[in-house]
């Protein structure tokens, strides 16, 4: 018996492609992912990323306050629209004061930073060290404000 050939079925119209986008929120691309480690440029060293519990971040914002309180200029400035010329101002100040504040947070949130490295560190090695604990810090205060500032659930009435 001879095998049937199936038909092909020619198409009459072009199928509807219906394009679709992706829309990326703002938000979404803007989240801090903290690193597993930092690497100190000059030394070549890499140092394991805090974990930070609360107990940690009370301590490093604690810190952080008092230097804000040594040095009142910071209060002026705007972190939201920060521009690196915006420390000019407090430059002077926050060159006296700020080294003992970033020893201390450095100690605090790093443990296992030997002091061999501390003193050979250069300040591309403390900015290295500190801005992806800052960076940190603020996603979780933002992530709290966020919480605290959402909609207050009303309690049922049981």
């Amino acid at each position: 018996m001879p095998k049937a050939t199936p038909k092909k079925k020619e198409p009459t119209e072009a199928p509807v492609v219906e394009v679709v986008e992706e829309s990326v929120h703002e938000d979404e691309m803007n989240v801090f992912v903290p690193p597993d480690e930092v690497l100190m440029s000059s030394l070549n060293k890499k140092v394991a990323f805090p974990k930070l519990s609360w107990r940690l971040e009370a301590k490093i914002l604690k810190i952080i306050g008092r230097l804000v309180k040594a040095v009142p200029g910071l209060k002026d400035i705007d972190f939201m629209n920060f521009q690196p010329t915006d420390f000019l101002s407090v430059a002077s100040d926050l060159l006296i004061t700020a080294p003992e504040y970033v020893e201390e947070l450095l100690k605090l949130a790093y443990p296992d930073l030997e002091e061999a490295d501390m003193e050979e560190a250069t300040l591309e090695d403390v900015a290295d060290l500190l801005v992806p604990l800052f960076y940190a810090i603020a996603a979780s205060l933002f992530t709290l404000m966020a919480k605290v500032g959402g909609p207050t659930p009303i309690p049922s009435a049981a």
